[in-house]
């Protein structure tokens, strides 16, 4: 059996129908068995997640100067609970699978979300990747007949993954040092910070206080009057 896993049902729905599907599995098993020996399965986002410091050590339960900062040696990976149920249909679809194919988003991100899975699962089968760029049956259609490694675009799942590190690393170390030195100045509750969060909220506060602080100028129009080499008069 081969096996399709999308970045989302829709994708999938779309090329399941292109293949052709002869059975539906979505309720209970979470996927769409097609022509071919096809069966298109799909992920909701990321339905695993990065494990929060305290699954590394539970000392990191309390915000603590001492404890930062914190960089596992390890990622560790959970299950998000809202995903759970197609986490584990995906896991037995890939027991009997004989190749799998990444059907992300053509994107970093698209690729992150199904290989983070492949090597959560630990899979050890063959991987193709197919790339849609149109949602057209017939691109989909040429888009399957052309498919590629998928370890063609290992480059794509590794600028992903360092994102969502480099997510985590900075919220979870500078989320506590600037909570522990907010209360210091008296500043209760936690001071929450993040890669795209923080500098977002730093961009929304100038242009407000650049609002707030506006003061009225007064300004001039300069005109004059011109003549040409042939007496005729304009301004400007």
């Amino acid at each position: 059996m081969k096996l399709i896993i999308a970045e989302k049902p829709s994708l999938a729905k779309a090329v399941a129908k292109v293949l052709g599907v002869i059975s539906d599995n979505t309720k209970k098993h979470g996927y769409l068995m097609c022509n071919d020996q096809y069966a298109v399965t799909w992920v909701y986002g990321h339905i695993i997640e990065l494990v929060k410091p305290d699954v590394y050590d539970p000392k990191y339960k309390s915000f603590k100067m001492e404890n930062l900062p914190i960089i596992p040696e390890i990622w560790k990976y959970q299950p998000k609970p809202s995903s759970k149920e197609q986490y584990n249909n995906i896991k037995e679809l890939l027991k009997q699978a004989t190749l799998v194919i990444n059907c992300g988003d053509p994107d970093r991100e698209g690729q992150l979300l199904i290989d983070e899975l492949l090597i959560d699962f630990g899979n050890k089968k063959p991987e193709k990747r197919l790339l849609i760029l149109d949602p057209k049956d017939s691109a989909i259609r040429k888009a399957i007949n052309s498919m590629e490694d998928n370890s063609k675009y290992r480059t794509w799942y590794e600028t992903g993954l360092l994102r969502i590190q480099s997510d985590w690393l900075i919220g979870h170390n500078f989320t506590p040092a600037c909570t522990i030195i907010g209360k210091k100045l008296g500043i209760d509750g936690i001071i929450s910070a993040g890669r795209v969060q923080t500098p977002t909220l730093k961009l929304i506060y100038d242009r407000d206080m650049a609002i707030k602080n506006y003061k009225p100028l007064n300004y001039y129009n300069l005109i004059a009057t011109f003549k040409t080499a042939a007496s005729q008069n304009f301004t400007a």
